[in-house]
């Protein structure tokens, strides 16, 4: 006979982590009743990960506000265009909620001021905001 391996997938809500871990454990055991593990047939459970956004918007936003920062002081111009983005990003995170949201919003031209501050005035603008 052939070995087989197949793939399942479970998602289901839990509580916390170790309530994940034990949920993920009994749907292991449930799934080995129609094994036979004399044959050496077993089943297991590879990982078991969270499907939740682990930061909130504004945690998010200062994270990236950070990096963003990070980026511009590299003085280079992948770094310059990666900070442009995630500036973009965090725009969007920002005013997705809002009913007068478009990407039109966004300014490039403050994106450049904010450039000039840190780079040319070494301002280090507040990622709270």
């Amino acid at each position: 006979m052939h070995k087989y391996v197949a793939t399942f997938r479970a998602l289901y809500e839990a509580e916390d982590d170790l309530t994940a871990q034990v949920i993920a454990d009994q749907i292991r055991v449930n799934g080995s009743l129609d094994l036979d593990e004399d044959d050496g047939d077993t089943f297991e459970c590879t990982q078991v990960t969270g499907n939740h956004l682990e930061l909130e918007p504004t945690e998010l936003r200062i994270q990236m506000g950070k990096l963003r920062n990070i980026l511009i002081k590299t003085r280079s111009r992948r770094g310059l265009d990666l900070a442009k983005e995630i500036d973009q990003f965090i725009h969007a995170l920002r005013f997705r909620d809002s009913g007068e949201f478009t990407a039109g919003g966004y300014s490039h031209g403050d994106f450049m001021d904010l450039c000039i501050n840190i780079l040319e005035k070494g301002e280090e603008p507040d990622v709270s905001e």
